[in-house]
């Protein structure tokens, strides 16, 4: 018939991944612990990639992988998009502060779990925003292989928050990641 079997076929376990962690899971649950502790408890796992989405007042936006966060991957990350007269406005992670220190530049931290959304002139919606939308054009696709992230972070900077693209900047762009990987 062409198909395949296994001894989790016709199981609950059929079709789920990961299987290296079904022990732990089941040790977990057996101890009364719920499915989000446990969660919460490994962390940002190895599918999760870390990526600052960065926007400005004037409408410019920039994003980047991280290779995690902290505070000399913020500054990599931020260095080449910031001037030294900014006001870098964050949530209240404790890497952004040595960061902005080392950058040269005033930091506010907003502390939204706190319910501080806004404090004088600062503010992070219009980031939080950008972020949602990135979020929301990834989700459409499935399992984006991590060397492969940054392009499609060019491509929703060409394509989700400007106008349409026309097709000759989308070939430039894709010239340009060719380039900086040969670079590199």
């Amino acid at each position: 018939c062409g198909r395949t079997f296994n001894a989790a076929t016709g199981t609950p376990l059929s079709g789920l991944h990961r299987k290296e962690q079904w022990l732990s899971f089941g040790a977990s649950l057996s101890e009364g612990e719920t499915v989000r502790a446990w969660a919460a408890r490994r962390g940002l796992s190895r599918e999760q990639v870390p990526v600052l989405a960065v926007t400005d007042r004037g409408g410019g936006n920039a994003s980047a992988t991280l290779p995690k966060v902290c505070a000399d991957a913020l500054k990599e990350a931020l260095l080449p998009v910031i001037e030294t007269d900014i006001v870098l406005v964050s949530d209240a992670n404790r890497a952004y502060p040595p960061c902005a220190a080392t950058l040269g530049v005033r930091h506010e931290a907003l502390n939204m779990s706190a319910g501080e959304r806004v404090r004088d002139a600062f503010h992070i919606q219009t980031g939080n925003s950008r972020h949602g939308r990135l979020k929301g054009f990834l989700r459409g696709f499935c399992g984006i292989a991590t060397r492969s992230l940054d392009s499609y972070l060019r491509w929703f900077h060409l394509t989700g928050l400007a106008a349409p693209a026309s097709p000759r900047a989308c070939l430039t762009a894709t010239m340009n990641t060719a380039y900086i990987r040969i670079a590199n």
